[in-house]
C-alpha cells in the first residue's frame, strides 16, 4: 500500500500525518500478516456489517450504484458521477486507490472530501472502534476502515448525498463495499486476470467473484467486449442469482457522435457503460416523468435513454476527468507526460495503442518529423514485468517509437520494493529471454539520495538501492535484445527500430555517447532513480518540443508522478 504525504494547498490546514500514521498500522506489512489476510478475506463482510453497527450506521437512506471489474471501474465510475451531477444530484463517490492525497477516495460532488471534514469523520470511525469493547481493541483492515471513513461522510444526518457511487476494491464477492442487501443497479466492466492469488487464476472464477455484487431484483449492466469465458460465468451468475430480467443488460461502445472527456478508445467502453448505469438509476428512483426528448435525439445518439437531458449528458461525458488514466500533461520545456496506472496484461496493450496514437498524432503535426519517446515504467513486485512491458514494446517497436531513455524509479512510500530483490534468472527463463549485460555497480548510487519530511520512506524503512527497478530495465533491455535477434536479417530502415540499450550515469544529458558514436545506431538510455520526483526531474532536464514520456506500471507511479509535478486534484 502507497502512502503519500505531500499535502495539496486546498489541504494544506489539515494535518494529515496522524492520520497516515495510524492507518500504517492497520497495514499487513509481513507475508505472515498478509498470508492470514487472504485467508480469513470470508470474514470481511461479516466484520463489516458488525463495525457499522458499532457505529450506528444506517445504510438504507440513501440509494447506491455498485460497480465491479478488472479495468476501468474507477473511469465508469467517474462517468457515472459526472452524469449524475450534472442533472442535479448531489453525489457522493468512493473509489481506490489514492493518487496523491488520502481524502481523493472520498469525493463529494466530484471534488475530494474537504480535508477537515475528512479527517473529522477519520477519527470519529477510529476513536469509536478504538474504545469498543465489542472488538478488544480489533481494529479493521487498510481497506475496510476507508469504506466505513466514506460511509460515515455519505450517512452523516447534517448532510447527507443524494446517491452513492461505490467502487469495489478487490473482487466483489468478499469485498468490504459489499454490505448492501439491494443497491439500485450493479455494473460489472471488463473482466482480466489481476489479483489471482486472491480471486482465482482463470477468468471464470475472477469473474464469479466479481459477480458476488449482483442482487436478487437487481439490473446488472456489462460491457459487449467482455471475454468469451468471462461473459459466460458473469450470465451464469446473475441466472442464479435472479437479478433483474435473469439477464445481463449488455451495452456496446459508445459511438464517436459523443466527445468524452477521457482519452482511449476503450473510454467510450466504460462511458456506455456508465450511461446505462446512470439511466438505470433514474428509471428505478425517479418520481418525474421522462422530459420529452427532441426531434433530433436520435442524431445525436442517445435514442434508448429518454430520462437524460441531451444537452446535459454530452456536457457530462465531456467534463468527465479521472487523474492518472490516459492523461496528457505539458512540461516546462516542451513536450508532454502522457500518464496511465495501466498494470495488467490487457491494460497495458491499450495504454500501447493509445501512446502509439500520440506519437502518429504528434508526428503528423509537426510534419512527419521523429518523434523522441522516452518511458518512465515501475510495477508492483508480484507481478510480471516482462508480461507488462511487452505489450507496450511491441507496439511502440510497430511505430518504430521505441524510447531513447528508460526511468525507473520506486513508487515513494512501497514497502515492497525496499527490500533486495532480483528474479530476473527465472523471469528470462520462464520468457525465453537472453541475458542482458550486467548493470555497472555504481548503478544505484548515480544520485545522492535525499530524505526529507514529505519525501522519503516510512518510519523504520532505509531508502531502496533499487533492486526491483534495476531488474525491470534490465527486462526491458532483454527485450530489446530478443527483438534485435529477431529481426536480424530482415529490413530495417537507417534509423533502426530496436534500439541498443546502455546504462546511464550521473545526472547529465549524456547517456551513451561512446555506444551511440560507435554504433551510429539509437541509443535507449536505461537509468535508476531513487524517486518519482527525481526521475520527472531527469526527463524534464531533457525534454523539448516533440518529445513525448509515457509513464505506466503502476497507479501508485501514476500518483507519484502527479505529486512531483505538482498536479492539483
Amino acid at each position: 500500500m502507497v502512502l503519500w504525504l505531500g499535502l495539496a494547498r486546498s489541504n494544506a490546514d489539515v494535518d494529515f500525518a496522524k492520520i497516515y500514521e495510524a492507518l500504517t498500522s492497520l497495514m499487513s506489512k509481513s507475508k505472515q500478516q498478509l498470508t492470514e489476510a487472504a485467508m480469513t478475506r470470508h470474514h470481511i463482510v461479516k466484520e463489516m456489517r458488525g463495525y457499522l453497527d458499532e457505529l450506528k450506521l444506517d445504510l438504507s437512506g440513501v440509494p447506491v450504484i455498485h460497480v465491479a471489474g478488472t479495468k476501468g471501474k474507477g473511469s465508469t465510475c467517474a462517468f457515472v458521477e459526472s452524469i449524475l451531477r450534472h442533472h442535479g444530484y448531489h453525489t457522493g463517490l468512493f473509489t481506490s486507490p489514492h493518487l496523491i492525497h488520502i481524502n481523493e477516495r472520498v469525493r463529494i460532488d466530484g471534488r475530494p472530501c474537504e480535508g477537515k471534514r475528512f479527517c473529522s469523520a477519520f477519527w470519529s470511525v477510529w476513536d469509536c472502534l478504538k474504545n469498543s469493547k465489542n472488538f478488544n481493541g480489533k481494529m479493521p483492515r487498510y481497506f475496510q476502515f476507508l469504506t466505513l471513513v466514506a460511509f460515515s461522510v455519505f450517512f452523516d444526518p447534517k448532510r447527507p448525498v443524494d446517491v452513492i457511487i461505490l467502487e469495489t476494491g478487490v473482487g466483489g464477492r468478499l469485498d468490504a463495499t459489499n454490505v448492501f442487501a439491494k443497491p439500485v443497479v450493479t455494473g460489472i466492466t471488463k473482466i482480466g486476470y489481476d489479483h489471482m492469488k486472491v480471486l482465482g487464476n482463470t477468468l471464470t472464477q475472477i469473474a464469479t467473484e466479481k459477480a458476488g455484487i449482483m442482487k436478487k431484483d437487481v439490473p446488472v449492466i456489462t460491457c459487449s467486449t467482455q471475454d468469451e469465458e468471462a461473459f459466460k460465468a458473469l450470465q451464469k451468475a446473475a441466472k442464479e442469482k435472479g437479478v433483474l430480467h435473469s439477464k445481463l443488460d449488455v451495452q456496446k461502445p459508445l459511438g464517436e457522435v459523443m466527445k468524452l472527456g477521457l482519452e482511449g478508445d476503450h473510454q467510450r467502453e466504460n462511458a456506455a457503460v456508465a450511461m446505462a448505469l446512470a439511466h438505470s438509476f433514474l428509471e428505478r428512483t425517479a418520481c418525474n416523468p421522462p422530459p420529452t426528448p427532441p426531434p433530433d435525439q436520435k442524431s445525436q445518439g442517445i435514442q434508448g435513454f429518454p430520462r437524460f437531458s441531451p444537452e446535459k449528458l454530452r456536457e457530462s461525458l465531456k467534463a468527465t476527468t479521472w487523474p492518472g488514466r490516459c492523461q496528457t500533461l505539458p512540461l516546462r520545456r516542451g513536450g508532454k507526460l502522457c500518464i496511465d496506472g495501466a498494470h495488467t496484461s490487457d491494460s497495458c496493450a491499450r495504454v500501447g495503442e493509445w501512446f502509439s496514437k500520440q506519437v502518429i498524432k504528434e508526428r503528423e503535426k509537426r510534419g512527419n518529423k521523429s518523434v523522441e519517446t522516452r518511458l518512465i515504467f515501475t510495477c508492483s513486485l508480484g507481478r510480471d514485468p516482462v508480461v507488462l512491458m511487452k505489450e507496450i514494446f511491441t507496439r511502440l517497436a510497430a511505430i518504430n517509437a521505441l524510447p531513447t531513455l528508460v526511468l525507473s524509479c520506486p513508487f515513494d512510500w512501497d514497502k515492497f520494493t525496499l527490500k533486495a530483490c532480483n528474479p530476473l534468472p527465472n523471469l528470462l527463463k520462464t520468457h525465453n529471454l537472453p541475458r542482458p549485460p550486467n548493470p555497472p555497480p555504481t548503478l544505484s548510487k548515480e544520485i545522492e539520495v535525499k530524505t526529507t519530511k514529505q519525501e522519503g520512506p516510512i518510519k523504520g524503512c532505509k531508502p531502496t538501492k533499487g533492486d526491483w527497478q534495476i531488474t525491470l530495465l534490465q527486462v526491458w533491455h532483454a527485450l530489446s535484445l530478443h527483438s534485435s535477434k529477431s529481426t536480424e536479417g530482415a529490413e530495417i530502415n537507417s534509423d533502426r527500430s530496436v534500439p541498443v540499450c546502455t546504462w546511464g550515469h550521473g545526472r547529465g544529458r549524456g547517456g551513451g555517447g561512446k555506444a551511440e558514436e560507435k554504433t551510429k545506431l539509437k541509443v535507449c538510455e536505461l537509468r535508476f532513480a531513487p524517486s518519482a520526483k527525481l526521475a520527472l526531474e531527469c526527463v524534464e532536464q531533457r525534454a523539448g518540443e516533440g518529445t513525448l514520456t509515457l509513464v505506466t506500471g503502476s497507479l501508485y507511479l501514476s500518483g507519484n508522478i502527479l505529486g512531483a509535478y505538482g498536479f492539483k486534484m
